[in-house]
């Protein structure tokens, strides 16, 4: 495991002289940072969480829509509190008939930080292999629109860049998310002593942390700052190999 400590202050003030160095106020480099952290919200988004060994046998096959480090935690996550069995009887008092129950039964055993317990096996609910790919399937359409969601917010503040060279959200970026971007916001920096901008995702389960938690709001923070000094310094280079 990997754990990287940042000194925001410190970014910000190196933020500030790359944009001061590129003729660009602190509004305009916070406005490029937004775009930048949007971003990586997006790939932050429902991604924590690891799985020793392969994953958990499924006939849901999503292709090229989804990550597989996504579909890994979800279905982590997921086979934390289920077992999957042939036939699920009336009588089972254990047995999950529907995605919706089997969902609820997923949400209900969350912990403060998100991530379901390992169950012992005398407690897990039952479900069916289609019932589970059914439930599965919903989960990972909310990880798309939450994901989506903090790309319109980018899409929305890209607006405000200056200039033709944009940070920006490219129609590939998470492409298969992009279709709920207008459930994303956001307010441009203004001028002043200090800018801020303000992004919104109005997808409501974004809000939980079993999709996005705050370790993961902090990195994207932290990371978009660094690409956006990074991105100052390149189009710096690039404006005076004109010259």
């Amino acid at each position: 495991m990997v754990t990287a400590k940042f000194d925001l202050p410190a970014l910000e003030r190196s933020l500030k002289k790359a944009a001061k160095a590129f003729g660009e106020t602190s509004a305009q480099a916070v406005i490029r940072w937004g775009v930048s952290v949007c971003r990586d919200l997006a790939v932050q988004t429902q991604v924590f969480g690891k799985r020793k060994g392969g994953r958990p046998k499924s006939s849901y096959k999503p292709g090229e829509k989804i990550e597989d480090k996504q579909i890994n935690s979800l279905m982590a996550g997921a086979m934390n509190v289920l077992l999957i069995v042939p036939k699920v009887g009336a009588a089972n008092a254990k047995g999950l008939r529907s995605a919706g129950e089997v969902n609820n039964w997923i949400e209900s055993n969350r912990g403060k930080r998100g991530r379901t317990p390992k169950l012992p096996l005398d407690q897990r609910r039952v479900c069916t292999q289609s019932v589970f790919d059914s439930a599965f399937k919903q989960r990972i359409a909310l990880a798309g629109i939450a994901k989506g969601a903090w790309l319109g917010a980018g899409m929305e503040l890209s607006k405000h860049e200056a200039g033709t060279a944009r940070i920006g959200v490219g129609k590939n970026f998470l492409g298969y998310t992009q279709k709920h971007a207008s459930r994303g916001h956001a307010v441009p920096a203004k001028s002043g002593f200090s800018p801020v901008a303000i992004l919104e995702n109005k997808a409501a389960h974004s809000a939980s942390s079993w999709v996005l938690n705050n370790s993961s709001k902090r990195d994207a923070v932290a990371f978009g700052a660094r690409k956006t000094i990074t991105w100052y310094r390149k189009a710096l280079k690039a404006k005076l190999d004109k010259v």
